[in-house]
């Protein structure tokens, strides 16, 4: 009884979180199309889109495995090996934190200024965030020898993006989708918040969704659950809600992806697992 004041779930509210969600679900397989580019693959519409959906299903499910999917495609269709992933992986990663840190660093600046609220511990965060990229983006800064299998992965991962930034024209076009992701995934808080009847001005959605955004990467637990709705559950706080209008906007972003994937993924999956078993029998006839 007490969340139904919040809840005024009307069809333009859904349809319209669920356009949001598909343009960001979008945007992530032309940025992934855009990074492959300079390694000699074309992607299809199809494959593009396929591998971001198919991705997102299979990271509900267990931690990385949609990663993981991705990696085997991507490997046996077009033979991409292990580096180049790495690559092509870290180019997305370092240019999201970046992007996202500075569309968190915009969000609390409209805040203040249309508030007056401050949040000294978020500035922290997305300041270091984008410090951190901007420094691997600017600079090519050597790793110190540490013992671990981790931290050797992580090692290869930035010596990979060393290599992958070497193209300022490519990388700028890749910062341009990343943008577009934030804007529409800014845009799937905007109307979830215009479901639980709590508006937000569209510039201060950007903490709300930088913040989650870094909580995704926390992939112990499939999808990142708990991580995800509690960084929403903290950011909403400086919208002057309390944590049920949090949780109900964490689950309203979570319907429209999963629908996205719902929807799409069953039928990728088929169109995708088919071009490899085809890639496999092209390869064993040539042997």
């Amino acid at each position: 009884a007490e969340l139904e004041p919040y809840l005024t779930l009307d069809a333009a509210h859904l349809i319209g979180l669920f356009v949001a969600a598909l343009l960001y679900t979008a945007f992530q397989g032309v940025l992934l199309k855009t990074v492959l580019e300079p390694l000699g693959i074309s992607l299809r519409a199809k494959e593009w889109f396929g591998c971001i959906v198919v991705t997102l299903m299979w990271n509900y499910v267990v931690p990385f495995a949609g990663i993981g999917y991705r990696a085997l495609y991507l490997k046996r269709v077009h033979g991409l090996d292990y580096q180049d992933f790495l690559a092509s992986t870290s180019a997305i990663y370092v240019l999201e934190i970046l992007v996202f840190g500075l569309g968190g660093l915009t969000g609390l600046a409209f805040v203040y200024g249309e508030r007056g609220e401050a949040a000294p511990e978020l500035l922290l965060v997305f300041g270091a965030a984008t410090g951190f990229s901007l420094l691997l983006l600017l600079f090519s800064p050597r790793p110190p020898d540490l013992p671990g299998r981790f931290y050797a992965k992580l090692v290869l991962m930035l010596e990979a993006w060393y290599r992958a930034k070497r193209s300022p024209k490519h990388i700028v076009k890749c910062v341009g989708w990343t943008v577009m992701i934030f804007l529409a995934y800014s845009a799937m808080y905007y109307l979830a918040f215009m479901a639980l009847n709590s508006p937000v001005p569209y510039g201060e959605t950007f903490v709300a969704s930088a913040l989650s955004d870094f909580s995704l990467f926390v992939r112990l637990p499939p999808a990142a659950i708990g991580p995800f709705e509690a960084s929403v559950a903290y950011s909403v706080r400086l919208y002057e809600m309390d944590i049920a209008q949090g949780l109900l906007a964490a689950g309203l972003i979570r319907i429209g992806t999963i629908a996205v994937f719902l929807i799409f993924a069953p039928l990728f999956q088929h169109v995708l697992t088919a071009r490899m078993t085809a890639a496999n029998f092209m390869r064993d006839t040539n042997a």
